[in-house]
């Protein structure tokens, strides 16, 4: 009987040994989870990171591309409102070369007549 009890002293005190080691990898097990669960919520929050970044970067590249495109729509404009002030300038030297023509003309004629006239008084007077 003593053989027997001491049997069954050595297999509970494996058992319990058995059960301390089983807590032991279950406690493990649980620290290795909380620790898998950590790194997964810090990749989420990287990747939530990441999602703000990204729509940062392409909320300022929508952003460029507006004012590109408003600042080639202004350059656009200055630049046919440089062509329309070239082409008044152009056409204002035209009257003004036309202008000078003209006078230049009517002063001729002008001198001409006056010249036929103090003539035809000389044939007159003569």
């Amino acid at each position: 009987m003593k053989q027997k009890r001491k049997t069954l002293f050595r297999e509970n005190e494996l058992k319990q040994a058995a059960i301390i080691e089983q807590q032991k990898n279950y406690t493990l097990l649980a620290r290795q989870n909380g620790l898998m669960d950590s790194i997964v919520q810090s990749e989420q929050a990287y990747n939530t990171l990441l999602v703000s970044e990204n729509n940062l970067k392409n909320s300022q590249l929508q952003n460029e591309t507006k004012l590109k495109a408003a600042l080639s729509r202004e350059n656009d404009l200055k630049t046919s409102q440089l062509i329309k002030e070239q082409n008044t300038r152009f056409g204002l030297a035209v009257g003004i070369g036309i202008l000078l023509l003209a006078g230049v003309s009517i002063f001729t004629l002008y001198r001409k007549q006056k010249q036929k006239t103090a003539s035809f008084k000389n044939k007159q007077l003569i």
